[in-house]
């Protein structure tokens, strides 16, 4: 981290400041469609801020705080999230309840982040809910492949994280070998091209054994609500996510 100046998490529900790396998207790969970019943005930063709450449940038990009042971040030149400093955490009793836990404290969390980036770049909630979705799942396989017993285990691990979340949907499993259970067997490339992995209304995923597939995201609602999240909002404590009896 030498030389590195980190950010405050706050920014991360910032509208001003998620529509400049949607901008930076579109310069990085030449698209001009903001909900691809947007798109493509998340996957990426969803990833990055899940992982060390992922890792540390997985290896450890402990809960940290994801929650943009207490995490804190570095950024690569191309606005890409670079690496997430999480905030303190808790020791719950046992794994079952970590994993309750972390499932509710990313329905809180990650809620207002999404809401002003679907505003700002044009792209579903659902989407973006469903990528984080995705990224959890990714994380789960990392963390647990250090022993044979942690990688079968991967399935269970992230559908419990996902099922206590009233948002993060569908369920894992979804790195299979076979089509996206929301998004298809993919779409392909038509319309205009926006460069090498990037269309309009597309998404280009890698999929574990069967190389890179393009998916069609489903289209915003126009019927939901484009209000900015409040960023003052009070996020529950990680100890007030945790089961009752935990």
């Amino acid at each position: 981290m030498t030389g590195w100046t980190t950010l405050p998490g706050t920014l991360l529900t910032d509208a001003d400041w998620l529509a400049d790396r949607v901008d930076r998207m579109a310069r990085s790969w030449g698209c001009p469609d903001r909900r691809t970019n947007a798109t493509l943005w998340w996957y990426s930063a969803s990833a990055v801020l899940l992982g060390p709450a992922v890792r540390s449940l997985v290896l450890t038990g402990e809960l940290v705080d994801l929650s943009p009042a207490a995490v804190r971040f570095t950024t690569r030149a191309n606005g890409y999230l670079e690496r997430v400093i999480p905030g303190d955490g808790v020791v719950p009793d046992d794994l079952t309840a970590s994993m309750i836990a972390l499932g509710r404290h990313l329905d809180d969390v990650l809620g207002l982040i999404i809401k002003p980036l679907a505003a700002t770049g044009g792209a579903g909630q659902r989407s973006l809910w469903a990528i984080a979705t995705d990224s959890l799942a990714s994380a789960v396989l990392a963390a647990t492949t250090v022993t044979p017993a942690g990688s079968a285990n991967a399935d269970h691990v992230a559908t419990s994280i996902a099922a206590a979340s009233q948002r993060l949907r569908p369920l894992p499993p979804i790195h299979r070998d076979q089509p996206h259970p929301q998004y298809g067997a993919g779409g392909g490339l038509d319309g205009p091209s926006c460069g090498p992995i990037c269309t309009a209304g597309f998404v280009l995923l890698a999929v574990p054994g069967a190389g890179r597939q393009v998916h069609q995201l489903p289209e915003p609602d126009p019927r939901r609500a484009s209000r900015p999240a409040d960023p003052t909002r009070r996020v529950p404590a990680l100890s007030e996510r945790l089961p009752t009896g935990a």
